[in-house]
């Protein structure tokens, strides 16, 4: 099945752009829809704005978004497949209901559902064909919203086998958003 229809172009680097500008440019695509957020979810705003990432100095969400753990977990690298997706993250959490050109008909209709995560509720929207997944976390009953945690392309196949079989494992628990 073809990914969403609603999902962004990606936004590339330009020719000889350092990896430090391209962070730059990618920061202000994000910024404007987190902070403060423009973005709801379930009729709650989602917030981007968690705590500063003491490496960075940018929000810790946002660094999540374009990097990824190195081997060692010592630190975190950039990721341009993650990266390039910027905008999706948007796209996932506004969209996700309905497909407004086919009604899911022609396109893959993202898997949603929560599970429980160190004592909170986290919702995981997942677009298997597009291998995306944006996390959040409910923070409704505590401050009227949900908190961005992290959205990433996954590279292999098992990750995605084992985000449907956790969607499986929500669905017999009654636990699926969509």
């Amino acid at each position: 099945m073809n990914p969403p229809h609603w999902l962004s172009a990606f936004v590339l680097p330009n020719q000889n752009e350092s990896v430090l500008n391209y962070s730059t440019r990618l920061f202000h695509v994000f910024e404007p829809s987190f902070n403060p957020s423009n973005i709801y979810f379930r009729g709650h705003k989602v917030i981007g704005r968690r705590r500063s990432s003491p490496q960075y100095g940018l929000y810790e969400c946002f660094q999540h978004i374009i990097t990824k753990d190195n081997d060692d977990k010592s630190a975190r690298s950039f990721d341009f497949e993650r990266a390039k997706r910027i905008k999706w993250v948007k796209d996932c959490i506004c969209n996700y209901p309905d497909c407004k050109k086919c009604s899911y008909k022609s396109c893959e209709k993202p898997l949603v559902w929560e599970e429980q995560y160190k004592g909170v509720t986290r919702i995981r929207i997942l677009l298997p064909s597009a291998r995306y997944l944006v996390v959040l976390e409910d923070a409704v009953k505590k401050h009227d919203c949900y908190y961005l945690i992290t959205a990433f392309y996954a590279h292999h196949d098992n990750y995605i086998d084992a985000e449907r079989n956790r969607y499986e494992r929500a669905k017999r628990i009654n636990k699926t958003i969509q």
